[in-house]
Formats: structure tokens, C-alpha cells, sequence
């Protein structure tokens, strides 16, 4: 299986090495999880491959270039 290309955005940068990359095959969830990335512990990612969101269950393929991007909330109380 080819590599996928994973970018990360953000606070992610400081999670993720410049360069890392998954194997295709495997869902973007999976991805995730390969990377240590626990989305489903409060830590809120937008999934976008070849410049379109998708969802967690969308399947890379070879080639495939997967953005991370965290959700951001803020703004005045």
C-alpha cells in the first residue's frame, strides 16, 4: 500500500513530525488512531483530503493527501 501525505494545522504541528505520513487503505479515523490522535478524547478535527472535507470513514487512497484541521472556538463571553 502507498503512503498518504498527512498535514497537520495549528496545535497539531507540535503533535505531528513534519513529513508523517499513513498507509492508504484505511479510513481516516483509522488514520488518526495510527497517529495517535484521540478524537474521540475531546480533540476536534475537521478530516479534509485533496482539498474537500470528508467524513471519518472516508478510505485513502494511494496518493491521497489528508489535512488535519482542528476546530477552533473562541471569541467574547
Amino acid at each position: 500500500m502507498a503512503d498518504v501525505k498527512v498535514i497537520a494545522t495549528g496545535a497539531l504541528n507540535k503533535r505531528l513530525y513534519e513529513g508523517a505520513t499513513v498507509v492508504s487503505g484505511q479510513t481516516v479515523k483509522q488514520a488518526t488512531e495510527d497517529l495517535k490522535l484521540d478524537t474521540d478524547g475531546g480533540l476536534a478535527l475537521i478530516p479534509v483530503v485533496n482539498g474537500r472535507a470528508v467524513e471519518w470513514h472516508y478510505i485513502l487512497r494511494p496518493g491521497d493527501e489528508l489535512h488535519l484541521v482542528p476546530i477552533v472556538a473562541g471569541g467574547y463571553t
